[in-house]
């Protein structure tokens, strides 16, 4: 099994000053070599191993999440005291604004990954034993060399706690420097050249110091994540254009066959060089063992009918998926299938992409709708075989390896999702054809085909296509999408906390933290009010349908409960593993579960505080008793209180800091949060019982 060339970087800190882009780009890390290298860059076996770098295809990056820091501006003295005479007093004078604008990081790991790796392994790990920072003088790191199976790394990279990105040559202008061939020279010619930046010009009084900017280093410019972009036919009448011409779902294969070669011959009639078309829309190149790699390859997904119980399941749409880069634009692809006519069918643009929703997901249970062609098998059941059946050891061991084979499937498809639960069988889990019925000899033999059920620890937006089959038309699954429910996620100090714990205060700091991450998980876009806690125009929010930062000082956890599950949200909680406290430390944090036995969770009639409520409203009372008592009447919405009853009333008759107990009938779920400062860490409850 061909092996990978792994280098893995550690930063001294989970800070990076380097600038301006995230991750550290490959020609950031080539440079840090052959500055660790110095003069010894130059000898032979040194030489050899960067020109290896240089020449070879850009790496895949795990980087671990960032979040912006607060930009510093320092005036620092620029070099230019001859133009105050070389006086060393006149320095204040030359100051000029430097803005440090570091990332914090989830992490201090970075793995570059090659497809390959050097033949001499032994010269590579020297050149990177000699790295000593990468981004910035202050961004100290040291790296190691090894290499990884194309499996193990896989899987190394489906659970890294971080972001994983993906090289995508030819994708657009955003990406990341990358060294190429003739990098190494422009670098030594760069640093020569450095050394003799001032040249003398003229003669006797009239002599001039001439400054002479450096050659650049020879780069280029790789795209990194590049998107894919779709285009939604539907299978059209050429005689009614008003009707639809549907497929059936057991001819997949052979409708994305016939629909595909027809649009290679489009292009091919029009000049295109088939070769080039081949690869693109067929993934072959005749007469050549290389093929074009998956990610620039165009993909056509048939789409049964689906949304409802009673929907017939034909093939009345076809959605073509370009990837940005590939050799074939997407102005060229859309011509190419737009107006195609077959067999009384006709291609047209659609202009309702209802039913491609139906197959977007994000979720974290999918079925196949199309069954998955995996390249293991069942054992064919012959009539005329005697015994007509199998064991249940046979069986077993049958959908064991339909497993290990869906394991597979999802990693070459790029799924980094993991999975829970996998069941594979013949029958589909909804309304649907068996999977024999998809046969397509001689590539699909019916006992290579079967229908899965998939459940995922993480939610993943499709379309999810997976297996052999995923370019003819099989493997296409649907998403079951759940109501989007209430969540809770919470993390226990393990350490670094000083002082007294402050409730409010540590909430408002756990706040800040979300609120910055969420800002990178959204992009761009505004966060929604149900994360900020505000309307667009900047007011607060009316009710209590957002984010509430809750603290459980006695078992020293923090809290985040939302009232709707959003993927963006989850991403921007997953990886937070430290806090910034201000006076209360740097918190190390570690997730922890939270279930329905929960004190703060469980059915129960007895509640109290356990961080102190604060009034929503000063209320006239004949007591800070009573006034508290009827604050907490007026903002409950369950079964009504048997009881209320109110303690630790300070000497300021005091509404800022009381302690509640509350007594019911009927038993609720929690958690239980009121007050005027449920959302930032005060008035929450748990069970006495």
């Amino acid at each position: 099994m061909s092996q990978r060339l792994v280098i893995e970087v550690h930063l001294a800190e989970a800070r990076f000053h380097g600038r301006p882009e995230w991750p550290p780009s490959p020609a950031r890390l080539f440079q840090a070599l052959v500055a660790g290298l110095g003069p010894r860059s130059t000898e032979p076996r040194f030489d050899a191993a960067l020109r290896w770098l240089e020449r070879s295809a850009p790496p895949t990056i795990a980087a671990p999440h960032d979040t912006p820091g607060q930009a510093v501006t320092a005036y620092v003295p620029n070099n230019d005291l001859d133009a105050k005479g070389g006086d060393p007093a006149q320095v204040a004078s030359l100051r000029t604004a430097k803005t440090i604008w570091p990332r914090h990081l989830s992490g201090t790991r970075l793995l570059y990954v090659w497809a390959e790796e050097p033949e001499d392994l032994g010269s590579m790990r020297d050149v990177v034993a000699g790295l000593y920072q990468l981004g910035r003088g202050v961004d100290m790191a040291w790296a190691d060399v090894r290499t990884a199976t194309e499996a193990g790394i896989e899987d190394e990279l489906s659970s890294w706690a971080g972001r994983v990105h993906r090289p995508s040559p030819g994708g657009g202008a955003e990406g990341l420097l990358c060294p190429r061939p003739g990098t190494l020279d422009s670098l030594h010619a760069r640093h020569a050249a450095a050394g003799q930046r001032f040249r003398t010009e003229g003669q006797g009084r009239t002599t001039t110091q001439v400054f002479r900017q450096p050659p650049k280093p020879l780069l280029r410019l790789v795209s990194y994540d590049a998107s894919v972009r779709r285009l939604l036919l539907e299978l059209r009448s050429a005689a009614e254009p008003g009707r639809f011409a549907p497929a059936p779902a057991p001819a997949a294969v052979g409708t994305v066959v016939g629909w595909r070669d027809a649009a290679v011959e489009r292009l091919v009639g029009v000049g295109a060089e088939r070769a080039v078309v081949e690869s693109v829309l067929v993934g072959r190149r005749p007469g050549e063992p290389e093929r074009l790699p998956s990610d620039l390859r165009v993909r056509i997904v048939p789409l049964p009918s689906i949304g409802h119980e009673h929907t017939d399941p034909a093939i009345r749409r076809l959605l073509v998926e370009v990837p940005e880069g590939g050799p074939i634009g997407f102005d060229d692809v859309r011509w190419a299938f737009s107006g195609l006519t077959r067999e009384g069918a006709i291609l047209v643009e659609a202009e309702d992409d209802a039913m491609l929703g139906h197959y977007l997901g994000p979720a974290r249970h999918w079925s196949t709708v199309t069954p998955v062609a995996l390249p293991v098998g069942r054992r064919r059941l012959e009539p005329s075989d005697p015994e007509h059946s199998k064991s249940a050891e046979e069986r077993e061991a049958e959908e064991g390896a339909a497993v290990q084979a869906v394991l597979q499937a999802l990693r070459h498809a790029g799924v980094r999702a993991s999975p829970t639960r996998i069941e594979v069988r013949r029958e589909p889990s909804g309304p649907g054809d068996r999977a024999e019925a998809y046969e397509a000899k001689p590539r699909f033999a019916k006992e290579r085909l079967w229908h899965v059920d998939l459940h995922l620890r993480e939610e993943l937006t499709g379309p999810l296509v997976l297996g052999d089959g995923r370019w003819l038309g099989l493997g296409l699954f649907r998403p079951h999408r759940l109501a989007r429910t209430a969540t809770l996620r919470a993390w226990v100090v393990t350490s670094g906390l000083e002082g007294t714990l402050d409730p409010l205060g540590l909430a408002s700091h756990l706040r800040r933290a979300v609120l910055c991450r969420a800002q990178e998980s959204w992009g761009r876009r505004a966060l929604p009010g149900f994360v900020t806690g505000h309307t667009r125009d900047g007011r607060p929010m009316e009710g209590h349908e957002h984010l509430h930062f809750l603290v459980d000082p006695a078992r020293r956890r923090l809290l985040v409960w939302s009232p709707v599950g959003d993927p963006r949200l989850e991403r921007a909680l997953d990886g937070l593993d430290e806090l910034r406290a201000g006076r209360m430390g740097v918190l190390s944090l570690r997730p922890v579960d939270v279930d329905d036995t929960d004190p703060l969770l469980r059915a129960s009639t007895s509640w109290r505080t356990i961080t102190p409520y604060r009034v929503n409203r000063h209320r006239r009372a004949g007591s800070a008793v009573d006034a508290i008592a009827q604050d907490v009447l007026s903002g409950w919405t369950g079964p009504r209180p048997t009881s209320v009853r109110v303690e630790g009333i300070g000497s300021r008759a005091g509404l800022e800091a009381a302690r509640v107990e509350i007594h019911l009938d009927h038993a609720i779920r929690g958690p239980l949060v009121l007050g005027k400062t449920r959302h930032q860490g005060g008035g929450l409850f748990e069970s006495t019982e």
